[in-house]
């Protein structure tokens, strides 16, 4: 499969189970989808759950965007050099959050895959999606 095959092969898939692919990818090698409306959980949920009962891996969103929280210069200074502990912004990208808004409702999925491993993907994605948006672990 050439580039735009493989993207436009992701994007219809993704569509057509319930993902919102809002742009088209231009140059990159992943789309970003909007989890489907009937899925209540985070990205981290989401992705955790894909990875486990579909044996699909992809990337929660929530990294890819800034927090509403700026690190203070302690908290910047400590995830650095100090102790293991994790400043409250990045915690929300954990799981940790407590309030849902777009930064949880994104994937990234990757498709500079061969045909064989996006055509097992899609399978995959096509039998458990609607266990994975609809039911608990």
């Amino acid at each position: 499969m050439e580039y735009n095959q493989r993207r436009e092969f992701m994007v219809d898939l993704l569509n057509r189970i319930g993902f919102k692919v809002h742009f088209k990818p231009q140059g990159a090698v992943f789309v970003f989808a909007e989890l489907p409306e009937t899925c209540a959980m985070s990205d981290v949920e989401y992705v955790v759950k894909l990875i486990r009962v579909a044996g699909v891996a992809a990337v929660p969103g929530c990294g890819f965007f800034h927090t509403r929280e700026k690190l203070s210069r302690k908290e910047s200074s400590q995830s650095i050099s100090g102790p293991l502990s994790r400043p409250k912004s990045i915690e929300r990208c954990e799981g940790f959050h407590t309030l849902k808004d777009y930064r949880d409702r994104y994937i990234r999925f990757a498709y500079c895959k061969s045909k064989a491993t996006l055509m097992a993907a899609a399978e995959k994605l096509d039998k458990y999606n609607g266990s994975l948006i609809l039911h608990d672990i």
